[in-house]
């Protein structure tokens, strides 16, 4: 069966991705799980295995990544930013009409207006940030 879907093309055209496999088998699992567990299957189903997925892991920015990416554009599928990386965005858009006042975009509990414990993008408190 899996065969016969990964064979498909989706509504792009293209080949079905490792991952809309990934979906679905999840998909599939949880309501042959939910059929056993109501009865109506006997025994659990065999588990399903999707080669060619693998899930993201995040890379840090390190310099050697940074002088990498400036010529190629190449870069990981998941980035995450170092604190001076987060530093130097926020003092380059700390003047910027589109952000907040009184948040800062790296503090997830930050409003539009100051949360407790976080002064905003000009802040050295990180006690709520």
């Amino acid at each position: 069966m899996f065969t016969a879907i990964a064979d498909t093309r989706n509504n792009k055209g293209r080949p079905q991705s490792a991952s809309a496999m990934n979906h679905l088998r999840t998909t599939l699992r949880a309501a042959l799980n939910l059929a056993v567990k109501e009865g109506i299957l006997d025994c659990k189903p065999a588990r399903i295995e999707i080669s060619g997925y693998q899930q993201p892991h995040a890379k840090v920015w390190t310099e050697a990544r940074v002088e990498s990416w400036e010529p190629t554009g190449a870069h990981p599928a998941v980035a995450v930013w170092t604190a001076d990386h987060l530093a130097e965005f926020l003092g380059s858009v700390n003047d910027d009409p589109l952000l907040p006042s009184g948040g800062s975009p790296a503090c997830a509990d930050c409003a539009a207006v100051s949360c407790a414990g976080c002064g905003g993008p000009t802040s050295t408190s990180t006690a709520a940030c």
